[in-house]
């Protein structure tokens, strides 16, 4: 360990020199490098301490990939669909990269500053490189989301392969790829599948640090992933606490405080600019912790219940949320696994039952985010679905424990028949999953009425749309606008046209034109009403999938609305 000992002085002298020049509202590449230079000197003086330890097996990759290029072929034709619209509260998360696209980057990359100032600039642009390198575009920003899908699938994968084998960390990341909650949070604008990417690789190479602790590299990729996470999703932060936790512990046990060391001042060195925006960091945090409810045990009670009851049902009814995060069998064998996962805390009785090592690990990981995100839920009235979809995997991986427990515990044509079980299961279960996909219940994804335009541009292109309305010219801005999303990138403006008078004269217009006759029931009810109460039999209700907050008929004759 000599050679720490002079790359230690080298890493500090330029984490120095960068926090002198370091200012977040620059953009300056050359303070950036500085940063990358500290963390690769130590990080290269680690790597020429490297212990031989167990070799990643080619053929552990060659089913994922195929598994992987499948998901993508099946997904990308449909990159731009109003499924995955939610314009309501998604679009901050397309603009920033957008601007950034369009108008360059000029600030910090490691500045905390990013969407609505309550995410980091890095965690905005890093999903949205090709935005930023090809075209500012919908197209690009979808992509980035699905390699940072993929990406995700891939750190799950890798986690689950080295606790589980294979074939069954295959099957739970299958579960994964196709639960409908999952598919909606990655591909609408959010920023928050990256917390498969940082929770899953910090996962995995503490599993690696557990088997081979005498390998310095395994501790310095924690400690990089961990202070790389500070720039991303926040729903991650308890798996890096988890890790960051179970290394100090092991470190003291080992007697090997350098081990420590070499993760600590791994994960300093790369959290360094975070730490240097304590007060922009503070604000953030203050400002996020605004609710509306009352917080006391009983919230906290509550609330930690819904977390752990949330794959047989949820009272959020949007946000790509219906009813439980996960489709009969698998809800009320989530119920048996944890059951199963909790008799593994016992050394005999996990042996005896041929209890994976994992399942208890997995039960205390799912038990410690549900406390740290009971406390941190900002008094919202229920969980912030948006923060607990990352646990899907351990809801899954529980799910599916009581059939990887048959499985194993039994051989010859049982084995095969408990693959069988499990494979009918999950035949039942993608199967209710795709059809919440393909026709959800009415607002289940978005609600706005930007998210119903853009469906009624997708579903009826040739439509054309008459949208009655007394907002005025702010409203017709933000739909009309060539700065708008729904018209720049859904091309709501091909079909669209607002219709301020809501009265016989519009409507004779709207049926001359054979348009839809749309219209907002919060601010126009009464207006529209009785416009068309003339011609109430013969209105017919456009059905909707994507919005709440807009009401359509199909077209009245061209006479309508004359006399």
């Amino acid at each position: 360990m000599r050679r720490l000992g002079t790359a230690a002085p080298v890493a500090i002298g330029l984490a120095v020199i960068f926090a002198w020049l370091f200012d977040p509202f620059t953009l300056r590449w050359g303070v950036d490098a500085i940063w990358l230079a500290a963390v690769a000197v130590w990080s290269g003086t680690v790597w020429t301490l490297r212990r031989r330890g167990a070799r990643w097996q080619p053929r552990n990759a060659i089913p994922l990939a195929i598994l992987l290029a499948v998901f993508c072929a099946a997904w990308l034709p449909f990159f731009d669909n109003w499924r995955w619209a939610f314009t309501g509260d998604s679009v901050a998360w397309f603009e920033v990269p957008y601007n950034a696209g369009r108008d360059g980057i000029h600030q910090s990359l490691l500045s905390v500053r990013g969407v609505d100032e309550n995410f980091t600039y890095l965690h905005s642009i890093a999903p949205n490189a090709l935005m930023v390198l090809i075209e500012p575009n919908m197209f690009w920003h979808r992509v980035g989301k699905l390699m940072v899908s993929v990406a995700g699938l891939a750190s799950i994968y890798l986690f689950f392969v080295l606790t589980i084998g294979r074939a069954w960390a295959l099957v739970v990341i299958f579960a994964v790829a196709t639960n409908y909650v999952w598919i909606w949070f990655s591909y609408v604008s959010y920023g928050h599948v990256a917390s498969y990417v940082v929770a899953f690789l910090s996962l995995a190479f503490a599993t690696m640090t557990w088997r081979a602790p005498e390998n310095p590299v395994n501790w310095l990729a924690c400690g990089l992933i961990g202070g790389l996470s500070l720039f991303f999703t926040q729903t991650a932060w308890a798996e890096v606490a988890a890790v960051g936790i179970a290394l100090t512990v092991g470190a003291a046990r080992l007697r090997r405080p350098d081990l420590w060391a070499i993760y600590a001042v791994a994960f300093l060195l790369v959290a360094l600019p975070y730490g240097m925006q304590w007060e922009d960091v503070s604000a953030m945090f203050t400002r996020n912790a605004a609710g509306s409810q009352p917080v006391d045990a009983a919230y906290w009670v509550r609330i930690f219940q819904e977390i752990l009851v949330l794959p047989l049902t949820s009272e959020t009814y949007d946000l790509g949320v219906y009813r439980g995060f996960l489709r009969p069998p698998l809800d009320w064998l989530y119920v048996a696994g944890a059951g199963v996962a909790l008799l593994g805390v016992h050394p005999r009785l996990r042996r005896a039952l041929h209890i994976p090592g994992v399942a208890p690990v997995v039960l205390a990981l799912l038990l410690f985010d549900a406390v740290l995100m009971t406390f941190t839920n900002n008094a919202y009235g229920n969980i912030s679905t948006k923060r607990a979809y990352h646990l899907i995997p351990y809801y899954l991986f529980l799910a599916l424990l009581p059939c990887m427990v048959v499985q194993m515990s039994v051989r010859g044509w049982v084995s095969h028949g408990a693959w069988a079980l499990t494979a009918a299961a999950l035949a039942l279960y993608v199967s209710a999953n795709a059809r919440l996909v393909i026709t959800p219940p009415q607002a289940m994804y978005g609600f706005t009425v930007f998210d119903g335009l853009i469906e009624l541009r997708q579903r009826y292109p040739q439509q054309l749309v008459a949208l009655f309305t007394s907002r005025g010219p702010e409203f017709a801005n933000a739909v009309l606008s060539a700065e708008s999303v729904v018209a720049r990138e859904y091309k709501v403006t091909d079909i669209v046209v607002l219709e301020p008078r809501i009265d016989a004269d519009g409507l004779a217009d709207a049926c001359a034109s054979q348009a839809l006759l749309c219209y907002e029931p919060e601010f126009d009810e009464e207006a529209f009403t009785n416009m068309v109460a003339p011609y109430g039999p013969q209105l017919s209700t456009v059905e909707f999938y994507n919005s709440h907050d807009m009401r359509c008929f199909w077209p009245l004759p061209s006479s309508a609305g004359t006399g």
